[in-house]
C-alpha cells in the first residue's frame, strides 16, 4: 500500500508540472552547457517530505553542486564541514560541597568531494548518467577542557583538566550511477547509487594535563601522554539509493 501511495504522489507531481509546460515548445528540459545547479537529498516522500544536504559515502553532509562543461560532460563538487564547539556548565552539590563544573569540546573537520559525470541519453526529460568521485577529508584535533570547583566554608578546591588528541584524514574513490527526471525545465527529481573504496585514519598522540589548586598548600600538576588511533579501510557498497532533487540556473535548449 505504501509503495502504491508513493507512486501515485510522484505521478501526480509529474502530471501537474508537466501540464503547466505542455504548451511550451522546448527541445529539452535538461540543463545545457554552462548551467550550474545544486543538489539535495529527499526523504519522507510518503508522509513528511524533507530536504537535506547531500551526503558522501562516509555519511558526512555536503553542499553538492554540478556544472555542465558541455551538454553531456558534467563536473560535480561537494563541500562540507563539521564544527563542534560544545560547552556544558552545571552547579550541584557533593555532600556538603558545592560543585561548579565547566567543560568544552572542540573539533573541526573539512570535506571535499570532486567528481565527474557522463550523461549519455539525449532525451527531453530522462537523464541517466555514470561517473565517479573522490572523497577527501581533514579531521581536526580533538580538544577537551574541564574545570571543576568544589567549595565549602574553608574555600575552593580547583581542578583543571586539558586533553588534546591528533586528528587524521579520510579518502575514498567511488563509482556512481544515477538518473534525473526533469519535471519542468531545470528542475529534476532523481536517484543515485555509489560504491567504492574508503580509508579513514583518525587520532594519534594524545596529551592530558591535570592541575589541582587546593584550598591550602601548593598546586600540583600531572602530565600523561599516549597514542590512540583508529584506522579503517575497505570497499563500501551503499545500502540505499539516494533520492535527489536538483535545480539548475540556466536554460535548456529551445527552438
Amino acid at each position: 500500500m505504501i509503495k502504491i501511495k508513493t507512486t501515485l504522489i510522484i505521478s501526480s507531481i509529474f502530471f501537474v508540472f508537466s501540464s503547466a509546460y505542455a504548451q511550451k515548445e522546448v527541445d529539452s528540459f535538461k540543463p545545457s552547457q554552462g548551467s550550474t545547479g545544486i543538489v539535495f537529498n529527499v526523504s519522507g516522500i510518503v508522509s513528511n517530505i524533507n530536504l537535506s544536504p547531500s551526503a558522501d559515502p562516509f555519511g558526512n553532509n555536503l553542499l553538492l553542486g554540478r556544472h555542465y562543461l558541455r551538454d553531456q560532460h558534467v563536473i560535480r563538487v561537494g563541500l562540507g564541514i563539521t564544527s563542534s564547539n560544545d560547552k556544558v556548565s552545571l552547579i550541584d552539590s557533593v555532600g556538603s560541597l558545592q560543585r561548579t563544573l565547566d567543560s568544552t569540546y572542540k573539533k573541526f573537520n573539512f570535506y571535499l568531494t570532486p567528481g565527474y559525470e557522463f550523461h549519455f541519453l539525449e532525451g527531453k526529460r530522462l537523464d541517466p548518467y555514470i561517473g565517479g568521485s573522490l572523497n577527501f577529508g581533514l579531521l581536526g584535533k580533538t580538544k577537551y577542557t574541564t574545570t571543576e570547583d568544589l567549595t565549602d566554608t574553608t574555600g575552593t578546591n580547583n581542578t583543571e583538566i586539558s586533553y588534546q588528541k591528533e586528528g587524521g584524514f579520510l579518502f575514498g574513490a567511488n563509482a556512481i550511477v544515477g538518473f534525473n527526471y526533469f519535471v519542468v525545465p531545470n528542475l529534476a527529481i532523481g536517484a543515485e547509487y555509489a560504491l567504492g573504496f574508503y580509508s579513514v585514519r583518525d587520532g594519534g598522540d594524545w596529551e592530558k594535563v591535570t592541575v589541582i589548586n587546593p584550598v591550602s598548600g601548593n598546586s600540583t600538576s600531572k602530565r600523561e601522554v599516549g597514542t590512540e588511533r583508529t584506522a579503517l579501510s575497505g570497499f563500501n557498497t551503499s545500502n540505499k539509493v539516494s533520492i535527489t532533487l536538483s535545480y539548475y540556473f540556466g536554460q535548456g535548449k529551445k527552438d
